[in-house]
């Protein structure tokens, strides 16, 4: 039998994953028993089956919990009505960037210090991606394309325990944003979901650093697509199939190609390359689209 579905097999038969299986198939249940069907807790629902299925196998650091929690809150003030005359900034951001911090450090230092420093940017800046997704029609494509974001993570990282954990809750909770859940995500849960992405790459990608690198460059056309839009101006050209491939191709490269180098600054650098092709290609391949993301 060839490696790789050795490999794949061992996944499916670890605790970790099946603890965040049977967390993820409760969490879709519960998010399709919901009153608003098409509410905004999917985010919320996969951070949550995560962290349970993290609790029930390897453990986890009050610091990320509470870090989540802060970056839930943060995104849920950003979704309130806007600030009083007397009141210039939302509260919210005060909050997310306290939570980014805290999830970024994980409870401590280690000896690897880039990702603490430049964590919080990236969650700050995934989570305002992946707050956009819930409009647009492409928006019932968002779980398929986080289970795709999470087997990039595990597909890269050395330790896998977490990233384990993260792909058994992604795998039921795909289902629950295409119909008839039609689930979406908010701001709350969206800047939760960010922090667990980027606090999985570095728990798994300590002992390679361009792992980490390549982990974060796994969020793919979930980031590129609504920045591009917002940079640019323009509506993308992809059809929700051309969406789902786009993706997975550079969840392809970003995992095994770019994430599988020591150093990350070279990494880093593929990564800029990599994202600069993926938005062009977002932008000119195929039809006008008649919506957003």
């Amino acid at each position: 039998m060839p490696q790789e579905l050795l490999t794949l097999a061992d996944l499916l038969t670890r605790p970790e994953f099946l603890a965040g299986l049977g967390a993820g198939a409760l969490a879709t249940v519960g998010v399709a028993a919901a009153r608003r069907p098409e509410g905004r807790g999917w985010g919320l629902a996969l951070t949550a089956a995560t962290l349970v299925g993290l609790s029930l196998t390897v453990g986890q650091r009050l610091s990320l919990v509470v870090g989540l929690v802060l970056l839930a809150a943060g995104g849920w003030l950003l979704d309130r009505p806007g600030p009083s005359t007397g009141q210039p900034y939302n509260p919210g951001w005060p909050l997310i960037v306290a939570g980014a911090i805290l999830v970024a450090l994980r409870g401590g230092l280690s000896d690897l210090v880039w990702p603490w420093v430049v964590g919080p940017v990236v969650i700050v800046g995934f989570g305002s991606a992946l707050g956009l997704w819930r409009t647009g029609p492409h928006r019932h494509l968002l779980g398929p394309m986080v289970l795709v974001t999470a087997f990039g993570i595990w597909a890269t990282v050395p330790n896998t325990d977490t990233a384990r954990v993260l792909l058994g809750a992604s795998t039921p909770l795909a289902l629950a944003t295409v119909r008839p859940i039609a689930a979406r995500i908010g701001p709350a849960g969206a800047f939760a979901l960010a922090g667990l992405l980027v606090a999985i790459a570095i728990d798994g990608g300590q002992t390679r650093p361009a792992s980490i690198v390549g982990a974060w460059a796994s969020i793919g056309l979930l980031a590129l697509l609504p920045l591009t839009v917002v940079v640019t101006g323009t509506k993308p050209r992809l059809s929700g199939a051309g969406v789902l491939v786009g993706h997975a191709l550079l969840v392809l490269v970003a995992s095994r190609v770019v994430g599988l180098r020591h150093d990350a600054l070279p990494a880093a650098a593929g990564v800029v390359v990599l994202w600069l092709i993926g938005a062009f290609v977002a932008m000119v391949v195929g039809p006008p689209d008649p919506g957003n993301v």
